[in-house]
């Protein structure tokens, strides 16, 4: 018993019963139904064949075309979730691969405690002569294809907002989710391109005008307060190394207040 998968769920053969009948009246949400529950009985027959199997196997190659697919032009059903551009563009097709590798530029000073959440940094962004931290990893991540990183890059240099952060589309506002999966793209790609296109003084400044006075983060101005949103700060402020000390004043001290016994 123990070198047996645990039992699958949920999955009744007698599923296809309850599956959609549009009683030979075809709209345009009937047909989207089923093209959705089609894909279901594809995945659940997919995981039925890799469920048996005693060690997961990273499909790089498919998650490669997969992620390629989303770096030019959203897809039909996703195309009403435009403000969400960035993070699925962001997310750059990779090769990842084992190994230590640091993924600091020649010259600047690597930081080797990833597990840190914060860097102190003391001077001010004008007087910081080290531009970027990027921690070593145990992960290295190289690019499969040249173009593709500059695709991306190219895409979020016109995500920017001229106020400083990143939106989730061109011409949007400043969002602290989107500047998030930008900043880290930018910093997984790694290049002088993709370096450059961060405006390190405009972003501290987009990052202190959603600070709090109590030390939370709004997502955007005028946006909701939550944890998530000072988790977002953080990386992108320690990532750019533009962590000054009045930016995160009272935002542990505010994480602590929403702490329970059994975790946050």
């Amino acid at each position: 018993m123990d070198g047996l998968p645990p039992p699958l769920r949920c999955f009744d053969e007698l599923h296809p019963a309850e599956k959609f009948l549009d009683d030979g009246v075809k709209t345009v949400t009937s047909v989207e139904q089923k093209k959705v529950e089609h894909i279901i009985e594809e995945v659940i027959s997919d995981y039925k064949q890799l469920h048996s199997l005693p060690q997961p196997t990273l499909l790089r190659e498919q998650h490669y075309q997969y992620l390629k697919k989303g770096l030019r032009h959203l897809s039909d059903a996703y195309e009403v979730h435009n403000a969400r551009q960035t993070r699925s563009n962001a997310t750059p097709p990779t090769r990842v691969t084992t190994g230590r590798r640091a993924n600091t530029p020649a010259g600047q000073r690597q930081y080797a405690a990833p597990t840190s959440p914060l860097v102190t940094v003391t001077q001010s962004v004008q007087e910081s002569r080290t531009p970027f931290t990027v921690l070593s990893s145990d992960v290295s991540v190289t690019f499969v294809c040249p173009s593709d990183s500059r695709t991306v890059c190219q895409f979020l240099s016109r995500c920017q907002s001229a106020s400083g952060g990143f939106a989730g589309g061109p011409g949007q506002h400043a969002h602290l989710a989107p500047t998030y999966a930008a900043v880290n793209a930018l910093c997984i790609i790694g290049t002088e391109e993709a370096y450059d296109i961060i405006d390190r003084e405009k972003l501290l400044d987009f990052l202190m005008s959603v600070k709090q006075p109590d030390g939370s983060f709004v997502m955007h101005v005028g946006g909701e307060v939550d944890v998530r949103s000072a988790y977002c700060a953080a990386s992108v402020a320690s990532l750019t190394n533009i962590i000054v000390p009045k930016l995160f004043e009272d935002t542990p001290n505010w994480i602590l207040r929403y702490s329970l016994s059994s975790g946050l």
